[in-house]
């Protein structure tokens, strides 16, 4: 019996000190650096100046049209605002840290509540090669990678040159949305910037 019981305190002790060094050579394996990693996706210069034609300063007069009336809508661009979204990942044994680069501009409409109080645009980093741009409108979302929906010809919503309201527009791309149920599109180029909305309840046209 004591035979047994010395048997079963060496195991016990023998398990203890495995689980132990198991333990250490994986949190040592796992994770090199206490402080965990960090990863900096971070805007170019041709990823800034050459995507979306704006610059934050631009004025963007729009023709509203209504099922019942029109009205020319001005919307006043507020600067570029750079910043960095940081995202913490805790889930692993090391954190990983995530900086994405980006920058927003907020055009504001001073006049008229009906046609919304401003458009947003965001373009941001999401990984070292992609840039996808964010555009906020009436409670709406309108997003996609820049280099699909701007450069490509192969892109699902390319159009090419396309004529609104007497005004011609080359290189077009649309993005679709459902909206409540309904579809609405909204038409941009990477010359002309956002070139029209077709939402439900109206239509804003850029005018040239």
């Amino acid at each position: 019996m004591k035979t047994e019981l010395k048997f079963l305190k060496i195991l016990s002790i023998g398990f203890t000190l495995l689980l132990i060094l198991t333990l250490v050579n994986c949190n040592n394996d796992s994770c090199d650096d206490p402080n965990g990693y960090e990863f900096h996706y971070l805007l170019s210069d041709t990823d800034d100046t050459l995507l979306i034609p704006y610059t934050g300063n631009e004025t963007l007069r729009f023709l509203r049209m209504t099922p019942t009336d029109t009205d020319t809508i001005i919307y006043q661009g507020m600067g570029k605002d750079y910043y960095v979204n940081k995202v913490i990942d805790t889930r692993l044994d090391c954190p990983e840290t995530y900086y994405y680069e980006g920058y927003k501009i907020v055009f504001k409409n001073q006049d008229s509540v009906n046609t919304g109080y401003k458009i947003e645009l965001k373009l941001e980093m999401i990984d070292e090669q992609s840039l996808w741009y964010y555009i906020y409108f009436l409670n709406r979302i309108f997003s996609h990678e820049t280099a699909f929906t701007l450069n490509s010809t192969s892109y699902g919503g390319y159009l090419g040159s396309v004529t609104f309201e007497n005004l011609t527009f080359s290189k077009v791309s649309y993005l679709q949305r459902k909206y409540n149920g309904i579809d609405e599109k909204m038409y941009i180029n990477k010359y002309d910037g956002i070139i029209r909305f077709e939402l439900n309840e109206l239509i804003l046209q850029l005018i040239k």
